[in-house]
């Protein structure tokens, strides 16, 4: 079970960027993909309707020299 439990990294990164949406009530989802260095790049405001309730959609994306920068980060480890 290769990877199960683990953090691994992804190189090299050949893609210019990543973008994903997420749902704006999913805090700790956004959070952690602003950890992997995902950022916001816009706000889509009542995308769906569930139940009469209207959801918020947040973009975000990861570019190439932000993960190199975010890698090199975690490479450096803890602030002291």
């Amino acid at each position: 079970m290769a990877g199960v439990g683990r953090t691994q990294t992804i190189k090299p990164f050949c893609l210019a960027e990543i973008t994903l949406a997420v749902f704006n009530f999913n805090s700790s989802t956004i959070a952690g993909y602003r950890k992997l260095g995902f950022r916001e790049y816009e706000f889509r405001p009542n995308v769906r309707q569930i139940d009469g309730e209207f959801w918020n959609l947040m973009m975000m994306k990861l570019d190439r020299k932000h993960w190199h920068s975010q890698l090199r980060k975690n490479e450096q480890g803890p602030a002291h």
